[in-house]
């Protein structure tokens, strides 16, 4: 389950518990200072070594529940080849920073030691920057402990970073937060 943590610690998703069966609860969206709201719009970020079985999990069940979601690539290419799935993105950063606006929910299927290879993207920051200036939704893999204070500086707070469960839990969490 998700819990509030104090200091620096952010909040996990582990276990067979209430988060993994329903996403955010009530109780964990109040404690980290989030509506629980279901998402109308959500952004999937993607590039090389993000985690495929994460983005795939949130795009099947986010679309499964009428949810606008785009896939996007990090980098400028409109594909990226990770193991052997092929994704294409929709849409590049530029235009997805356009909108961002109308963005209620960033997915990052990425821990944050990946992210730290995106550490001078601007676009990028931007947009991680502008989902969370308007509350929205931040999911992302894990979160190290041991974080780049560079990078650490470029997320949302600890407590705003909803951390996806592990595999077996994965598309469960995924349902209860497109629910």
């Amino acid at each position: 389950m998700i819990t509030k943590q104090t200091g620096n610690e952010v909040p996990r998703a582990t276990g067979p518990g209430p988060t993994a069966r329903e996403g955010i609860t009530d109780e964990t969206a109040a404690s980290s200072g989030m509506k629980k709201r279901r998402p109308k719009r959500a952004v999937i970020l993607w590039a090389s070594y993000f985690d495929e079985l994460a983005a795939i999990s949130f795009v099947h069940e986010f679309r499964k529940m009428g949810i606008t979601t785009t896939i996007v690539g990090v980098h400028n290419g409109d594909e990226k080849r990770c193991s052997e799935i092929l994704v294409h993105s929709r849409q590049s950063l530029e235009e997805t920073l356009a909108s961002a606006e109308s963005i209620d929910c960033l997915i990052v299927p990425a821990s944050s030691a990946v992210l730290g290879h995106f550490q001078h993207d601007p676009l990028l920051w931007d947009l991680v920057d502008a989902v969370h200036s308007r509350a929205g939704i931040f999911v992302m893999g894990q979160l190290e402990r041991n974080l780049d204070p560079e990078i650490a500086d470029l997320l949302p707070p600890p407590f705003r970073i909803i951390e996806y469960p592990g595999a077996e839990h994965l598309l469960i969490f995924a349902r209860g937060l497109a629910a």
